[in-house]
């Protein structure tokens, strides 16, 4: 995604959304991971990946209080890949 805003929509931004502390506390009702799973991970090293440049975003935290100041952006596409029930859901009212 990054390598295409960066070719194709010079002006657009990427947002990055991501604990990168691992998962918090899940709901083994609904949930398929537990808390801490994924606690492997860092701001830098997901950067590196996607190849992330001026115009990409990376927010730490949880949601849905990771997207507290964005309410006023415009979502182009939205890719939602999460693991637990109430992150999908808080992330589809705020979108």
């Amino acid at each position: 995604m990054a390598a295409m805003l960066r070719d194709k929509m010079p002006t657009k931004k990427l947002y990055l959304f991501d604990t990168f502390e691992g998962m918090p506390a899940t709901d083994p009702t609904r949930d398929l991971h537990k808390e801490g799973d994924f606690v492997d991970t860092s701001v830098e090293s997901v950067a590196q990946y996607h190849g992330c440049d001026a115009r990409c975003y990376i927010r730490k935290g949880l949601i849905p209080k990771i997207f507290t100041g964005l309410e006023a952006e415009r979502i182009a596409f939205l890719h939602v890949d999460l693991d637990i029930y109430q992150a999908i859901i808080d992330t589809l009212k705020f979108a």
